[in-house]
């Protein structure tokens, strides 16, 4: 098989709800700016760009995104973008984009990156994932790319390393034994002291025929509805075939619907800096403090308070007296709260989801 086979996708459809207000329906979280001078989106798809030609870029998001997407990145092919009718998380996502891929590069190998991650250190990155395609390419396996953990973190799943199976520029391969459930804080604590667990940063690579026979073996539903959106890819009906087949899938992830069950999985030990922006607390790890220890975006000022998050859009944000918070203020609405119930600001979410009267602020 050529080297010149990998393919990459962009997901674009998340809406990064634990980072509202700020990451809304309207301006979810991969086009914002955070941690970088352009929108995360943006940078994702430059990143990108090292590894495959523009061409090789698809992008599969909401018919929401579509629109801003075509304004913030001007040059990239329409064609290349690729829009879900409803939100069902990554198994369908990847196995949409896999159908349609197919049929422009057959026979690709396919790597899979999240939209609205912070990446640094861009070289090993683009190492890490040349590797895994190189894996992916002559063993057939499913290679997804764990990060080494820096902190007992709460709010990620992991990956248990396996035997290690190969190695090349420092980057490491190994089989993988299980993949973890975000753990509390003492069995995250355990991850950590041992090393035998990664972060499971959501990339993945593999052969896209590779991928279809999981599908067919896993998930037989959504392999069935993905044929039905094959055979009409090229006719008037497509995306009303599209929406039928979406309407009637489940809402799981690839993790749960395939990495988890398949027995050829490897997971590449890669050495780069990453965050994935899952909370507002992920903002200390991509900005300085200041000697009180708080990090301060906007017009702000901050009397007698420590360690707190504090960011303005609009207007001045004035605090006193406060320790350990976040405090978040936008056009519309202002939300504070407990640095280290960061991870619960999607409860917020959905109770404003519940009243009729409040979802203009989502």
């Amino acid at each position: 098989m050529k080297r010149d086979d990998l393919v990459a996708l962009i997901m674009a459809g998340g809406r990064g709800e634990r980072l509202w207000p700020h990451s809304t329906s309207s301006t979810p979280k991969h086009l914002l700016r955070f941690g970088g001078k352009k929108i995360m989106l943006e940078e994702t798809i430059e990143r990108v760009r090292a590894l495959v030609s523009l061409k090789k870029i698809f992008i599969i998001t909401n018919k929401e995104s579509a629109g801003p997407i075509k304004r913030i990145y001007p040059g990239f092919p329409s064609s290349n973008i690729i829009i879900e009718p409803y939100r069902r998380n990554t198994a369908a996502c990847i196995g949409l984009a896999a159908i349609f891929i197919k049929k422009r590069f057959p026979g690709a190998i396919l790597s899979v990156f999240p939209s609205d991650h912070v990446i640094r250190k861009k070289r090993q990155f683009l190492d890490a994932i040349r590797f895994g395609a190189s894996w992916a390419r002559e063993e057939n396996v499913l290679v997804t790319l764990g990060i080494k953990p820096e902190v007992p973190e709460t709010g990620l799943g992991y990956i248990e390393l396996g035997k290690k199976v190969g190695e090349r520029k420092a980057i490491s391969i190994y089989t993988v034994k299980r993949f973890v459930e975000k753990p509390d804080l003492k069995k995250a604590k355990k991850f950590l002291s041992k090393g035998t667990h990664l972060w499971n940063a959501g990339m993945f690579i593999f052969k896209i025929e590779d991928i279809l026979k999981c599908f067919k073996l896993f998930m037989p539903d959504l392999y069935r509805g993905l044929l039905k959106i094959e055979a009409r890819l090229s006719s008037n009906n497509r995306d009303a075939v599209i929406k039928g087949v979406y309407k009637k899938l489940k809402n799981i992830s690839i993790d749960y619907g395939i990495m988890e069950k398949a027995k050829n999985r490897m997971v590449v030990k890669a050495d780069f800096f990453w965050n994935d922006l899952g909370s507002w607390i992920s903002l200390e790890e991509l900005y300085s403090t200041d000697t009180k220890g708080n990090i301060s975006l906007g017009d702000t000022l901050s009397l007698e308070t420590a360690d707190s998050i504090l960011v303005s859009d609009k207007g001045l944000l004035v605090t006193l007296g406060l320790k350990d918070i976040a405090v978040v203020s936008t056009k519309k609405v202002t939300v504070v709260f407990p640095k280290d119930r960061a991870q619960e600001v999607k409860k917020i979410v959905e109770a404003i989801r519940k009243k009729r009267s409040l979802k203009k602020y989502l």
